[in-house]
């Protein structure tokens, strides 16, 4: 797998991981799934960048082999802990940090 497509899958993560943090602080606003949810722009903004995230997901997937790909975006796993602790103020605990340390060592297994 070439450099560029592992930034993409990078990139993908990022995205997915911002998506989430936007919906998630969305409905944090909201506190209920309603029709007037879906008008927040916050959401509005978590479900564009899912749209970015699937465009490029699609176009790296014919490129690079599936069992490569899918754990190399599990880089999410990582963007996710860090992202939650400095944004949402979630506690980092070790056994977080302890099971994004086994993510990263089995991503650096999987692409090596």
């Amino acid at each position: 797998m070439s450099i560029k497509y592992a930034v993409l899958i990078i990139i993908n993560a990022l995205f997915l991981v911002l998506g989430q943090m936007l919906l998630k602080t969305g409905m944090d606003m909201e506190q209920v799934l309603s029709i007037k949810a879906f008008f927040n722009p916050r959401i509005i903004g978590g479900l564009c960048i899912y749209v970015v995230a699937t465009v490029i997901w699609l176009y790296v997937l014919p490129r690079v082999t599936f069992s490569i790909a899918y754990p190399l975006n599990s880089v999410a796993y990582i963007f996710s802990m860090i992202t939650s602790y400095f944004i949402l103020g979630e506690a980092l605990t070790f056994n977080r940090i302890l099971g994004t340390l086994i993510i990263i060592f089995g991503i650096f297994i999987i692409v090596r």
